[in-house]
C-alpha cells in the first residue's frame, strides 16, 4: 500500500485520478487516504476539498477537520474536534485492549497524535505571543518522548507528520536524521532517500554519481546518515571514498566542536 509506505507523491497522483471518477462512494473511500497525502505534501487547498467529504463527528473526519482547524489557527474549534476524535478512539481502544497488542498500539499512536496536536496548538499560541521558552520546552518533550516510541517507520512517520505542522525537517534535523536511519535499517531506502533530500536539499545519491560535489560539514549527523544510505544503496566504494575524504579533512574536529557547543548550550539552560 502506497499510504503505508509513505509514498505521498504517488498517493496524491493516484487519488486525484480516482477523484475524477463520478462515484460518491469512491470519493468517501478515497478522501481519508488522499487527505493524508495532501497533508504530508502541504497541499492544503486540496486538503480542504477532501475533508468536505468527511463527517466531522466520526474518528477520521474529526481528526482531519482538527488538522485543518490547527492549520488555520482556529484553536477553539480544533480543541473541540480533538475531543470528538479522542472519544471515538476511547471506544475503539477499550474494545481492542483485550485482543492483539499490535492492533491496540495503532490506536495508542493515534491517541498520541491527538495529544501532540494539542501541543502543536500550545506551540503556535506561544510563538504568536513570542514565548519561545515554551516552544523550546515542547521541542524537548517531543525529543524525549520519541525515545520510548516503537522503532517502526510507520509509527515515526505518523508522529513526525503532526510535528511538521510547526517544524520543518530542517528545523528538527537531529530527529529527522534518526528517522532516515530508521527507514534505511528497515530496508525502506526510497523513503530514507526522500527524507535525506528534505534535509540536504538534493538527492543523496548525488554524492555517489558526482565525485566533484562537496560533502557538507554543517550537520555531521546528516552527513554520516547520508554515507550509511549510500552504502546500503550499493555505493560502498563511493561511501568509503567520501568517508576517507572526511577523515582527511577538518570534518570530525568541526563535529566535535559542534557537539561540545550543543552540550554547553544545553547545560546553560
Amino acid at each position: 500500500c502506497l499510504h503505508a509506505l509513505g509514498e505521498w507523491d504517488r498517493v496524491v497522483v493516484l487519488c486525484k485520478k480516482l477523484w475524477n471518477v463520478p462515484s460518491e462512494d469512491l470519493k468517501l473511500t478515497v478522501a481519508p487516504l488522499a487527505a493524508a497525502g495532501a497533508w504530508n505534501l502541504g497541499e492544503w487547498k486540496w486538503f480542504e476539498t477532501l475533508i468536505q467529504k468527511m463527517n466531522p463527528n466520526d474518528e477520521d473526519g474529526s481528526f482531519f477537520w482538527a488538522l485543518h482547524a490547527v492549520h488555520k489557527n482556529n484553536f477553539e474549534r480544533a480543541s473541540k474536534l480533538i475531543e470528538k476524535a479522542r472519544g471515538a478512539l476511547d471506544v475503539e481502544l477499550r474494545a481492542l485492549l483485550g485482543e492483539s497488542y499490535t492492533r491496540s498500539y495503532r490506536v495508542i499512536v493515534k491517541v498520541q497524535q491527538l495529544a501532540e496536536l494539542e501541543e502543536v496548538i500550545c506551540y503556535k499560541k506561544a510563538k504568536l505571543d513570542n514565548r519561545m521558552n515554551v516552544c523550546w520546552n515542547i521541542k524537548k518533550t517531543w525529543s524525549r518522548r520519541l525515545q520510548s516510541v516503537q522503532k517502526k517507520v510507520d509509527v515515526w512517520q505518523r508522529i513526525l507528520s503532526i510535528r511538521s505542522l510547526v517544524m520543518s525537517p530542517r528545523e528538527d534535523i537531529e530527529t529527522w536524521s534518526r528517522y532516515a536511519n530508521l527507514c534505511r535499517k528497515s530496508k525502506r531506502l526510497g523513503l530514507s532517500g526522500r527524507v535525506l533530500k528534505l534535509l540536504l536539499g538534493y538527492d543523496p545519491l548525488r554524492l555517489a554519481v558526482e565525485p566533484a560535489s562537496l560533502t557538507s560539514a554543517d550537520h555531521p549527523q546528516v552527513t554520516m546518515t547520508c554515507l550509511s544510505h549510500l552504502w546500503s544503496a550499493g555505493y560502498e566504494n563511493e561511501a568509503l571514498a567520501r568517508l576517507t575524504q572526511l577523515l582527511q579533512s577538518k570534518f570530525f574536529s568541526k563535529a566535535a566542536s559542534a557537539a561540545a557547543a550543543a552540550a554547553a548550550a544545553s547545560a546553560s539552560r
